[in-house]
């Protein structure tokens, strides 16, 4: 897409009943906006294009296809042809467009209903749609039920004391861990080698590296689940998805390594970002994350900002809407009494943290 689109920003991804013909698998459904430089007419065939690309033969209307790719707006254009039309003339009535729709521009109008998206939805009467995220070969509903995550400290001085870095025996203790993590019910299992212990020192790539890679490459060839790394290097990230890993864990945000969230986009992988508040002693670490966050007294208020300005950054690198969870950070500079406020207080809504 990036030959003739540059997708400024995407919706969430959605899990939607088959319209029309029903008799069919559930589909996905997400919408972006994107500039261009090409008309209506040749952005269709460009998307027809990349339709054939990825696979879509002709079939019966509405029937199953891989992908189908249609043209909702261009600016606020009324346009007509007889293989085109914008707007998109069904937009109204169908949930799973509207749905995204409404995280991009709920009040974008519609140049000639004369309404908005949100006024559109409302009148619609529709439910809610089903969030999802596609992770390592799984389809992850959101409210579905609550994910659990093993952690695997691939570590000598983990804070909690369970890391398995013991010379020679490390895989096959982290492989050990895992199988029983994996058989108590964990849903993802997070590798690390590099700790993030209260006063932890910045350890040297190449031993992150030594220390992940192996495990990884172990584990995926044991256990069933997905495998998220741990890590704040992008270098780090990359040798990890390509050993195996399905998810990025980014406790410092991308604000150690901007280059994390390019190679979450490059693989298409979900990507954690963390309201990280603590402030590292060794000289070199602290220019590379910068001063600690400051903060307004409003804890939550603080956390939502800086998860928002996060999110920003990693659909900026190229991370569609569907591939960020947001961590508020438990633990990272914060007090017990902050911690209990996380812990205890309801976090705003997904459509409020959006971007």
């Amino acid at each position: 897409v990036e030959e003739f689109a540059a997708v400024d920003e995407t919706s969430f991804l959605y899990e939607t009943a088959p319209a029309y013909m029903t008799d069919q698998p559930v589909f996905l459904n997400a919408a972006c906006r994107v500039g261009t430089e090409l008309g209506p007419v040749e952005l269709l065939a460009a998307l027809k294009q990349v339709e054939n690309d990825l696979g879509r033969t002709e079939s019966v209307r509405y029937g199953p296809r891989v992908v189908d790719l249609d043209i909702l707006f261009y600016d606020d254009i009324v346009f007509e042809t007889s293989e085109l039309r914008i707007p998109h003339l069904h937009l109204a009535e169908r949930d799973f467009v509207l749905g995204p729709l409404l995280d991009l521009a709920p009040e974008l109008m519609h140049p000639v209903l004369g309404q908005s998206m949100r006024q559109l939805w409302r009148d619609l009467g529709a439910q809610p749609l089903t969030k999802v995220m596609p992770v390592g070969g799984q389809i992850w509903r959101w409210g579905e039920k609550t994910r659990v995550m093993g952690i695997i400290n691939v570590t000598d001085d983990s804070f909690s004391g369970d890391g398995v870095l013991t010379g020679d025996a490390a895989i096959a203790r982290a492989v050990a861990q895992a199988e029983q993590m994996a058989a108590a019910g964990a849903d993802v299992l997070d590798v690390g080698g590099h700790s993030t212990r209260p006063g932890h020192a910045l350890q040297p790539e190449a031993v992150e590296l030594a220390r992940v890679v192996p495990v990884i490459e172990a584990l995926a060839t044991v256990v069933d689940v997905p495998l998220s790394v741990d890590t704040f290097r992008s270098a780090v990230a990359e040798a990890a998805l390509a050993a195996g890993a399905h998810m990025i864990n980014d406790v410092w945000g991308m604000r150690y390594d901007r280059s994390v969230g390019s190679v979450a986009a490059r693989h298409g992988a979900p990507l954690i970002v963390m309201d990280n508040r603590m402030q590292p002693e060794d000289g070199y670490y602290r220019n590379r994350v910068g001063d600690a966050l400051s903060g307004t007294g409003d804890l939550l208020g603080d956390i939502h900002a800086e998860l928002s300005n996060l999110l920003v950054r990693a659909q900026e690198s190229g991370v569609p809407r569907w591939l960020l969870i947001a961590d508020p950070g438990i633990g990272f500079g914060k007090g017990a009494a902050d911690n209990m406020i996380c812990l205890l207080y309801t976090s705003p809504s997904p459509r409020d943290i959006h971007h």
